[in-house]
């Protein structure tokens, strides 16, 4: 495998693919965009990133994962961990998420955030 075919994050460490097309770079945004808007902001959201597995049958498919900051007590040292993560089912032509699993629950909102609930 060549540095064209993939490429090291250096902030999450993980082997990042770019984007095969300008298409695949398009539908990965709007699924990104599909899954926060659903879930929310989290109040540590680092970074969302996508990456589509397969087409079929109209369908794409796409692992999802949504990323957080965390610092430990006594560690000035910022980390970023996984704090979501999704396999999608996206129908471009409907700009909708058709699966997810686990399912995609809406864990950060306005009222979350004024009683001091949040996950």
């Amino acid at each position: 495998m060549n540095n064209e075919e993939q490429t090291l994050d250096l902030i999450t460490g993980v082997n990042a693919a770019p984007p095969k097309s300008q298409r695949e770079a398009e539908l990965r945004s709007e699924v990104e965009d599909a899954v926060m808007s659903e879930l929310g902001t989290p109040h540590d959201f680092s970074m969302i990133k996508s990456r589509m597995l397969w087409e079929e049958a109209g369908m794409s498919h796409f692992r999802v994962n949504v990323w957080s900051k965390n610092v430990d007590a006594g560690n000035f040292v910022e980390t970023n961990r996984i704090k979501h993560s999704y396999f999608i089912t996206y129908n471009a032509e409907a700009g909708s998420v058709v699966k997810s699993n686990p399912a995609i629950l809406p864990y950060y909102n306005i009222d979350a955030h004024r009683t001091g609930i949040m996950a």
